[in-house]
């Protein structure tokens, strides 16, 4: 499966994209990008 992560400048705004589907998380930890890399 392929992942793509974005993290804003502001370090808070993790933008996603997982076969098509865009799903964007606000966060203070890094969770999400965690969670996208072991996809």
């Amino acid at each position: 499966m392929k992942a793509v992560t974005a993290t804003s400048a502001d370090g808070m705004t993790t933008a996603g994209t997982v076969d098509g589907n865009t799903i964007v998380t606000r966060t203070t930890t890094d969770l999400p990008l965690l969670a996208f890399d072991s996809v």
